[in-house]
């Protein structure tokens, strides 16, 4: 478990499934993952034993510190351990929380671990190129733009791209959480 001044990040527990499947399942949030099939409680299920049990990536959930509510998730995928890089992803589950500090803190606490702890060489991403809010987020943490990734994800009946983008643990820059 990671602990900042308003959030922590904890392992996914069962107890999530739900949560999370509103979250990937909600129009506003959904637009800016790759189009997926509704799914059941069984399926869900299968979905999370697959993520506790896979070495390269790890799942985590945002909890707000002030009310102990899950918020969020952050995903690790693709960690290397030879070449020392990962992808990262932060999701606001919780609409309440857009644009608020906790999503900035929940990518902080997992850089300062991925680069300090892990000493990962690069952090990516890779991001819908519609999905400027993203970025905008992204490059305060040092993330630059490496690629476009040329219609890459068919949805909404027009194919779309990916902007990849990464940070060196040497071009790194914590946001500054306020005291």
């Amino acid at each position: 478990m990671f602990s900042g001044k308003y959030i922590l990040l904890r392992a996914i527990e069962e107890t999530d499934i739900n949560k999370i499947s509103i979250w990937n399942f909600d129009n506003e949030i959904a637009q800016y993952f790759e189009s997926r099939f509704p799914n059941n409680i069984l399926e869900q299920k299968k979905w999370f034993d697959a993520q506790i049990n896979q070495p390269n990536k790890k799942k985590l959930i945002i909890v707000d510190k002030a009310n102990n509510t899950p918020i969020g998730m952050v995903g690790i995928m693709k960690i290397d351990h030879i070449n020392k890089n990962c992808e990262v992803g932060v999701t606001i589950g919780d609409k309440d929380y857009w644009g608020k500090i906790h999503g900035k803190e929940a990518l902080k606490l997992t850089m300062d671990y991925l680069f300090f702890q892990l000493n990962m060489q690069t952090i990516y991403i890779t991001v819908l190129e519609e999905n400027e809010r993203s970025i905008h987020f992204f490059k305060k943490f040092g993330f630059v733009q490496n690629g476009l990734l040329k219609d890459m994800v068919y949805k909404d009946g027009k194919y779309q791209s990916y902007v990849w983008m990464s940070v060196q643990k040497n071009n790194y820059q914590p946001f500054i959480i306020a005291s």
